[in-house]
């Protein structure tokens, strides 16, 4: 078995007797970096699937690891908030306006969109946060995320009432708000 590391054979993790010792001296050599994608006999596979599958190493003729920079996954990832976290309070915007129409249904399947985009946003802050060595950015940003969370809940608990009306008003007056912080945030984390 042949081991790359960013198109570089790594000659002595080729004679390991696992994939756990294998991703362990990928580890050793990442310098600020991260594993982005992994192929076995090309293959693309991510890094628990590696893992959980057990690999029989005499199966695999090459195992491929490409990493990326710390520094640049944070710009791209920040980068992508950047044009999403606009779209996500308009959807926020028409959920409202469904709510508050009356449109349960579909005020419902909107809502979750927008639930699972803030839950990328938010994955994808804490995620920058434990990379991140201004600590006055860190706190900043955790304070933001506990926020928000606490204003979910208030969320969820108006679902379980059924005062949609309440839902809409937390949507309207306290996301949207956090959503504009959000967005000035991560301009800030992109300074």
């Amino acid at each position: 078995m042949k081991v790359y590391l960013n198109g570089q054979a790594i000659k002595d993790l080729s004679d390991l007797n696992n994939i756990v010792e294998v991703l362990n001296g990928i580890y050793s050599r990442l310098n600020n970096e991260i594993i982005s994608n992994i192929f076995i006999n090309d293959v693309e596979v991510n890094e628990s699937y590696l893992i959980e599958n057990n690999y029989n190493l005499d199966q695999i003729s090459n195992i491929k690891f490409k990493t990326t920079k710390v520094n640049i996954l944070i710009q791209e990832t920040l980068e992508q908030a950047d044009e999403y976290l606009p779209k996500l309070r308009k959807g926020i915007i028409e959920t409202t306006e469904l709510f508050r129409q009356g449109n349960i249904e579909e005020g419902n399947q909107k809502y979750q969109l927008c639930l699972e985009g803030l839950e990328w946003y938010t994955d994808a802050l804490e995620s920058i946060l434990s990379l991140i060595s201004n600590d006055q950015l860190k706190e900043e940003g955790k304070n933001k995320l506990t926020n928000i969370n606490t204003i979910l809940v208030d969320i969820m608990k108006a679902f379980q009432n059924e005062d949609m009306v309440f839902v809409a008003d937390l949507l309207e007056y306290e996301i949207l708000d956090y959503i504009d912080d959000f967005i000035k945030f991560n301009k800030k984390l992109m300074d």
